[in-house]
This record gives structure tokens, sequence and C-alpha cells, in this order.
């Protein structure tokens, strides 16, 4: 092996059938560095041969891919967001690995290969594969070769995170804002999932229009905090009867995943119906607000709003209309309370309930006060109510006379002649 100056680094050594063989140990080859040599064959000083040969001790050059912003700008912060990987993940760089050689790449644990041309290399991770990993810290390794067998190998930390969620709370507990709540200040709040403490969430209320435009009528912007966040829309707010409004948070944490969430809330402010009415058996029902009502109310025998035990005992139906929205009913009658829900029938929607004497423990005879309380699903309220008189018991007793001369309970012609009857009444009128 020669170069400048001439140097020998193994003795030739013939085998009996013609052929020769030389070991050249590494301690014969460790001077000589990278360059392009002449391999010479030589008896004594006669030269019998040569063929050029190149020592290469140098391994290739590998680019750092989290460096190169134009080739790996997902790459860039070390960080993988969920966009980024979403259709899968090339990763390029330069070598001076000769062409055709490969290079293999390991992200986590899924693996991929490319080739060297003129001087670049990319290798491509498929979405399929990406989907097998998971959020935290991966190890990115990269290894190529050149034709000499020098291999150059790399590694790198990077960080997959694809999750960022958020989530609001149900707007003004219920989804409702009822009369009392628009006239004050609304608190929109929730909580996130995978994003860090400082991010930015942006809120906006929308409504959509009849012809399908979205107006925005509040807007504001904050930071997350131990994972939650909360807004307050001062009172006075405009909010318009029966509109739906969109409430939308959104914002992206610190790897660029984008979060969002949208809650409905809808303006009620119209109060329930409540419009007490009576019917006796399969009468018609009159109302409470009726100005005859005492005069209208009549059973078979009763020419008032005064309830008589035949007119309990044929069944009274105390109702009322109600509101499509109505949820719940709280009839109250003589202090015992009962909940009532509404149903519908024949496109309309009502309520009622039988007032039972025992049921109420009504009295025997007195006022007794009905009313009705009516809660819509947004939580409006209206109340009715009423007075009627129940009057269950009349007695008649006579005193006398009653027995008779001798007390045998038979009148003679005498006293037939004129008899006075005496005796007391309870609870009728005179």
């Amino acid at each position: 092996l020669t170069s400048t100056p001439l140097a020998t680094v193994s003795p030739i050594v013939a085998l009996g059938d013609g052929s020769w063989s030389a070991v050249v140990p590494k301690a014969s080859l460790d001077p000589f560095g990278t360059e392009n040599y002449t391999l010479t064959l030589q008896q004594s000083i006669t030269p019998l041969g040569s063929r050029d040969l190149a020592i290469d001790r140098n391994p290739p050059t590998l680019s750092d891919p989290t460096n190169a912003i134009a080739n790996n700008p997902s790459l860039i912060g070390g960080v993988l967001n969920k966009a980024e990987i979403a259709g899968g993940l090339t990763i390029k760089g330069t070598t001076d690995a000769e062409d055709g050689q490969q290079v293999d790449g390991r992200l986590g644990s899924i693996n991929a290969t490319g080739m060297v041309s003129n001087g670049t290399w990319d290798v491509q991770f498929t979405d399929i594969q990406l989907q097998t990993l998971r959020d935290g810290s991966l190890n990115l390794a990269l290894a190529v070769s050149d034709l000499a067998g020098n291999p150059t190998t790399a590694n790198y930390t990077l960080t997959l995170d694809t999750t960022a969620q958020v989530n609001l709370a149900a707007i003004s507990n219920d989804g409702w804002i009822n009369t009392a709540e628009s006239s004050q200040a609304l608190t929109i709040s929730g909580a996130a999932e995978g994003v860090q403490d400082g991010a930015s969430v942006n809120l906006a209320i929308t409504f959509t229009n009849g012809s399908g435009a979205s107006t925005n009528v509040y807007s504001a912007s904050g930071l997350l905090s131990a994972g939650a966040f909360s807004f307050n829309v001062p009172q006075g707010q405009n909010w318009v009867n029966g509109t739906t409004y969109n409430v939308t948070v959104s914002g992206s944490d610190a790897a660029g995943n984008p979060f969002s969430d949208t809650k409905t809330v809808t303006v009620d402010t119209e109060a329930p119906t409540v419009d007490l009415q009576l019917a006796l058996g399969s009468s018609p029902a009159v109302r409470f607000l009726d100005p005859s009502f005492a005069g209208q109310f009549a059973g078979a025998n009763n020419t008032s709003a005064t309830l008589n035990a035949d007119e309990l005992a044929a069944g009274i139906l105390l109702s009322s209309s109600a509101s499509a929205d109505a949820s719940t009913t709280l009839v109250s009658v003589n202090g015992s309370s009962q909940l009532v829900a509404p149903s519908t029938s024949n496109g309309g929607t009502s309520w009622s309930v039988v007032l039972n004497p025992e049921r109420f423990s009504l009295p025997e005879e007195g006022a007794v006060i009905v009313s009705a309380t009516v809660t819509d699903q947004a939580g409006n309220s209206a109340s009715q109510s009423g007075t009627l008189q129940v009057d269950r018991a009349a007695t008649v007793s006579i005193s006398a006379p009653v027995d008779g001369v001798g007390g045998n309970h038979v009148l003679n012609a005498l006293e037939a002649e004129a008899v006075t009857l005496s005796g007391t009444v309870d609870r009728i009128q005179v």
C-alpha cells in the first residue's frame, strides 16, 4: 500500500497452488487516514501490479432534523400536535453518505426507512403507525452508514401532545334564562384537560337569525387557571325572549392543538299559565276568575260556591289550563300540598286534581284556601289562589212533645188538637 511516502503494510505469502495471500494487520493500517491510496504488489523492488484503493475512516454526516425549519417545521420546539401527525409524518434531512444508502428512523415504537438521494433523505411514518403512539415523551432515532460501513446514529427527544379538551358547564345551570335570570349577571364556566394553565380561552355568544346568519352578541377572553375558566356576562345584557343562543369557548394549547366546546341557552321570560277552575261531576268547569263564580258554581242542592257533602261525594275536580312548557304544578288545598304533572290532550295542556276530603283533610264546615303554583322548564312561575266554603253537615233535633201522656209516645185526641213541635238546628242557615 503506497502513498507519499511509500510504506510497506504486509508481506506476501506464496501458496502451493500458485496463488498468494497477505494479511494486513490493523496496526499496519492505523497510520493511514482517510485518503485515496494505491495498492502495489511487488517482488523485492519489482512491481508486479497495482490497484487504486480508498480508505474512509470518517462516518457520514447526518443533519439534525429538529433544527431544520424549512424541512421539518412540525419538529421545531420538539412537540408534535394532533394536526401535525394527522396525515402521517415525514422527517427530512441531509447527509454526505453515498446515494442509495439506507436511512433508518425509529419514533417511539414505530419504524420507517428512506434512501439517500443527492445528499438528502426522508423517512415517512404513516398515520396508521402514528395512531399507535401515546401522548408523552418519544425518542427519535436516526441511523445511516456510508459505503465504507462507517455508521452514524443520532437520537432526539420529542413530545407527542395530541390532547386538548375543554368542557363547558350547562349555561345558567339548566340551559334556560328565565325572567329573574335575564336581569342578572350570567356566569359561564368550564374545565379543560390536556391544556396548560395560562392558555388563552375565548368566549363568543351568538345566535342565528331566520336567514341563517350568525350574529355575535358578546365576546371576551380569559386565561385558564388550575384547569378551569370562568366568564361573567354583566348584568344588562339584552336577552331576547324565545331566542336560543350558542355559547362557544375556544383556544389552543401550547402544542398548537385547538379546543372548543359549544352549549346552548334559551331565553324564556314569559310566565306560565294558571287558571283555576272547578267542575262538579261531568258539568262544565267554572273559572275562579269569573266575576260570578259563586253564583255559577251550583250543584243540585247548592246555589253558591259552598261545597256540600253530596257534591264532594260526586267528585269535585280542580283543574287549570297550562303552558305547553309547564313542568310542574304544586297544588295546595287546606294547607296540604300535592305535585301534579301536566298532560297534553287534543292539542292543549292542562292538569287536574280531585278534591278528596280525606286526602286534603277538608273540614266539616268552614273556609278552604285553594292555590296552585305552576313552574315552567325555564324556572318561571305563576300562582293563583281562591277560597271555597265547605259545609258537609246539617242536623235537626226535636225536643217536645215527644212522649205524649204518660210518656207512651202516643198522642190522645186532646193532645192532637194542638201540637207544638220544638227543637234545635245546627249548620243550617235561617
